[in-house]
């Protein structure tokens, strides 16, 4: 019976230690391990809300980005609580526009600033994990929650050896409810228009619960006919569109046969065409659009700005006009990046040892929620919010107090079955000494 309650504890010890690694770590859900280096971009964004916000922070994460659109529409919560501080009325509509490759320095260069900050609020805008891609910022700000808890750690990341797409299954959707969710269910007849970026972004915008135009190559796919459009469609309209002539000379300037400037000019131009087709109706609208292209440069020229602005500006004056009372939230976002260390040359040199290669070896890689010092990865435990323990003491804590719960049970369960097991005919004389001579 002893064997047999001692094999019970065991396995419980390996589920409970499963069930707390697996609490730290992706579990095969990222292909690369992420070695800690000087972070080169992705710490000065910025963040611009306009409409039924009433205060905003100095400071806010990425995630309080879907809460606030939760809130606004009075349809639940994602975070325990809110930073930015919304009006009681509902508003018609939001757009939600993330701007991916430039920060707030290239809102300072911008021709459109002073028209945006005397409108809008601002804010710095953190993301606070890494690694961090399009797909997973977007995610979380939807659902706001960390990758770590939502489950959609990038666009791809590999299974069992497999590469895989995020959104591809249910198993690979986010596994937390989001704002989208909530706002289809509390508002059935939800209009909902998004996309801009690729297939996989623009399935992070919606959730997968909507259709999402995205680009394809050279064309912009789209369940709407109005939103589909090609390369070469978009070559002639660049000469005869009113918005895009008034903006030649900073087309000019672009090489159209760089594909990243065919990528931005495309996503302007889907910009420009939801702009054109917003109108008020009896519906709730949602606009939900991203803009990866300039993302891949590590310098956006000053015409690539100037296109960016003229756009985004036209849009948020068209969305004002036809929804006064709507909100909205504009995101200028770099992912975060860390420059190439040493300790990259290190990974590569000891995964070398064991004959792998660092492009196709499969191996785990951490979230890094905060950074204590150089080099020391700090992990938020999940049954204390707000307190930083290294991962290396959390491991040491849970297996003292694992094993030291498992002596006491132990302990316990022998006094428990000798106490049973007494012999009153012989164990339990001394108990009795009083009236043996009865």
């Amino acid at each position: 019976m002893l064997y047999l309650l001692l094999l019970s504890l065991l396995d419980v010890s390996f589920a409970i230690e499963k069930y707390h690694v697996q609490n730290n770590y992706f579990a095969g859900r990222r292909p690369n391990v992420v070695v800690l280096g000087d972070l080169v971009k992705g710490d000065n964004n910025v963040l611009l809300v306009g409409g039924n916000v009433e205060s905003i922070p100095e400071a806010v994460s990425v995630m309080d980005l879907g809460d606030a659109l939760a809130r606004s529409y009075w349809v639940g919560k994602l975070r325990q609580e809110s930073v930015v501080q919304v009006g009681a009325n509902l508003p018609s509509a939001s757009l939600n526009l993330f701007l991916f490759g430039v920060d707030a320095d290239d809102l300072a260069r911008s021709p459109a600033k002073d028209a945006l900050l005397s409108s809008m609020q601002q804010s710095e805008l953190t993301v606070p994990f890494h690694p961090a891609d399009a797909t997973s910022i977007v995610t979380s700000a939807m659902t706001g929650r960390v990758p770590r808890d939502h489950g959609v750690v990038g666009a791809t990341w590999f299974e069992n050896g497999e590469e895989v797409q995020a959104f591809s299954t249910a198993g690979r959707s986010p596994a937390t409810i989001g704002a989208v969710d909530m706002l289809k269910n509390s508002f059935p007849q939800l209009s909902m228009t998004a996309g801009g970026a690729d297939q996989i972004v623009g399935k992070a915008l919606t959730q997968g619960l909507y259709d999402a135009s995205y680009l394809d190559e050279t064309k912009f796919v789209s369940p709407e006919q109005s939103y589909s459009f090609t390369w070469e469609e978009l070559q002639a309209k660049l000469s005869e569109d009113p918005f895009w002539v008034g903006l030649k000379t900073n087309v000019d300037a672009l090489d159209l046969e760089h594909p990243v400037n065919k990528k931005f000019l495309m996503q302007m131009e889907y910009f420009n065409r939801v702009a054109s087709n917003m109108q008020a109706s009896d519906n709730l609208e949602l606009f939900n659009l991203a803009t990866t292209a300039l993302d891949e440069l590590y310098l956006v020229s000053d015409d690539a700005i100037a296109i960016l602005s003229a756009t985004v500006q036209n849009l948020l004056t068209t969305f004002s006009e036809n929804f006064p009372n709507g909100s909205s939230q504009v995101a200028f976002i770099k992912t975060p990046e860390m420059e190439q260390t040493e300790a990259h040359t290190n990974l590569e040199s000891k995964l070398s040892e064991f004959g792998k290669e660092s492009a196709t070896a499969n191996v785990r890689g951490i979230e890094l929620l905060h950074v204590c010092q150089p080099g020391v990865i700090c992990v938020v435990p999940h049954n204390q919010p707000g307190v930083d323990v290294s991962d290396e003491k959390t491991q040491q804590i849970f297996q003292i107090k694992f094993w030291f719960s498992f002596l006491m049970a132990l302990l316990i369960t022998v006094f428990s079955c000798s106490f049973c097991g007494m012999d009153y005919s012989s164990d339990a004389l001394l108990f009795t000494k009083w009236n043996r001579d009865a």
